[in-house]
């Protein structure tokens, strides 16, 4: 059986390349809205101002990377706090409150989304 710590290792290797990807693209298409015109440049016309607003504005992406983020942070604190912090009860204290964190944050991203 898997330990916690490998659990959460793997998660953190399994969302970085997504998450990765979709920073890039939330950033190039933040930047393709305010500056389409240096950026359609710099990138071959790939990032025009309508290609990246439908990018930075669809709700998918948009979901997906902050649900991405949402668990790689998760489990890149989690991963931290089990090396670093030695007290098993304030371990778990500071665990729960980020998980609560987390979590709430997911469902204001949630609600967002899907109202």
């Amino acid at each position: 059986m898997l330990s916690k710590e490998k659990i959460m290792l793997l998660v953190v290797e399994g969302t970085a390349p997504p998450l990765l990807l979709l920073t890039i693209l939330m950033m190039l298409s933040g930047y393709g809205i305010v500056g389409s015109r240096t950026l359609s440049a710099l990138t071959g016309g790939l990032f025009g101002y309508r290609t990246s607003l439908f990018i930075h504005t669809d709700s998918l992406i948009r979901y997906s990377f902050s649900i991405l983020a949402l668990i790689h942070s998760y489990s890149g604190f989690s991963l931290m706090i089990l090396r670093r912090v030695r007290h098993s009860m304030l371990r778990n204290i500071i665990e729960y409150i980020v998980f609560i964190l987390i979590v709430y944050i997911g469902i204001i991203v949630s609600i967002i989304e899907f109202t």
